[in-house]
């Protein structure tokens, strides 16, 4: 999806454009730059990266992406005086070359922080520095997020006034194959604070009380709950504080059709930025993405859905396919299940299960098609 299409669509603005710089430099690639939607109707800026030679690399060898992005953390009105999160997630993409004798790699990766005079801040390793992981070619391999705040300090423990982060991606790859692109993007997603993850410990001062369907009582802030969801923020401003019972807290029972154990997940959420979840339990999950769907919770969805590839397999592919359908994940994610169809086609259509599946809703595989990359 190019830059006009966004801006007749109303997403991007010359403001958002200036507001959402990098400066890349890197050898023998040639750079080209995409804009992709995001669940929370804003943007993200992608850059590729494509080898200008298109070489292939026999096994043995190793190609040296050592790169510095700069990334721009200046941020719209809207979020003006709050701190915003961002992931800046890493995506590979190979090519298989034909005859090739082997159909993966060896690669390890490195993303690092670091400040204005290049000095490391902090450092991400996959899988670990001194180890190797096997991938296989012809799929995109997303890299685990890189989480930063606005509020970020270097090592010398002086605020970063730039506005501006500093990521240094470092990388090996071992095999015989072709890099088709790498691309890093940024997606804000919700705002929080350093003080609202002291509040989640400690829950002082809290003015509600949230009723589960188990008829537990769970403490919360109306000013948190509000500024994390604009339907809990309606919803709150429905109901008046019982006289003279204000510092007991308002009792609020919009959350009755959920147990504890889910308030207190998508609350851990909106106080913290991470939910701790078994990502492998896709019953869980998907309460979880219906929770984020229903008080529109994007960052939520967004976490639900990447953290599902993770543990996409082809005994699932079925119930993520229909979970990513019926709530509308975002192109990125929609890209990556249409690559492992392909990758897995063969095996799949041959699973009685999934023959079922294909003549009943049709429809699915009409979306599947649909999958692609802007």
């Amino acid at each position: 999806m190019d830059m006009e299409m966004l801006t007749e669509k109303g997403h991007c603005t010359q403001a958002d454009k200036e507001n959402f710089s990098l400066t890349i430099e890197i050898p023998n690639f040639e750079i080209t730059e995409s804009y992709r939607e995001i669940p929370n109707g804003n943007f993200s800026r992608v850059i590729s990266f494509r080898d200008r030679a298109s070489r292939p690399f026999v096994l043995g060898q190793s190609i040296d992406l050592t790169s510095l992005w700069c990334i721009n953390l200046q941020h719209n009105d809207e979020y003006s005086d709050q701190q915003i999160t961002y992931h800046a997630a890493v995506e590979l993409n190979l090519l298989k070359i034909y005859h090739a004798p082997y159909d993966f790699v060896l690669c390890r990766f490195k993303i690092s922080m670091v400040d204005k005079d290049g000095d490391l801040i902090y450092s991400k390793h996959w899988p670990s520095w001194d180890n190797t992981r096997k991938i296989r070619v012809g799929e995109g391999y997303m890299m685990p997020d890189f989480i930063v705040r606005s509020d970020i300090y270097d090592n010398k423990g002086i605020f970063m006034n730039d506005n501006t982060l500093r990521l240094k991606l470092e990388g090996i790859l071992y095999g015989h194959f072709k890099v088709e692109s790498i691309a890093i993007s940024k997606q804000p997603v919700l705002p929080f604070t350093s003080l609202s993850s002291q509040l989640w410990t400690s829950m002082e001062l809290c003015d509600v009380k949230l009723t589960s369907k188990d008829e537990k009582f769970i403490k919360a802030h109306k000013l948190i709950l509000s500024k994390a969801s604009p339907i809990i923020e309606a919803l709150l401003l429905t109901l008046p504080a019982p006289e003279g019972e204000e510092r007991k807290g308002l009792d609020v029972e919009f959350f009755s059709d959920l147990t504890e154990l889910e308030i207190r997940k998508f609350l851990q959420y909106i106080y913290t930025g991470h939910v701790d979840q078994d990502w492998s339990d896709l019953s869980q999950v998907t309460q979880l993405i219906s929770i984020a769907d229903t008080y529109e919770i994007r960052g939520l969805k967004w976490l639900c859905f990447k953290n599902i590839l993770n543990h996409l397999t082809r005994s699932n592919f079925i119930e993520v396919l229909e979970l990513f359908q019926a709530f509308h994940a975002a192109t990125v994610f929609q890209s990556y299940l249409h690559q492992f169809f392909l990758k897995n086609q063969a095996m799949l259509v041959r699973n009685e299960t999934f023959q079922t599946f294909a003549e009943a809703k049709p429809d699915a595989f009409l979306y599947i098609a649909l999958f692609r990359e802007s």
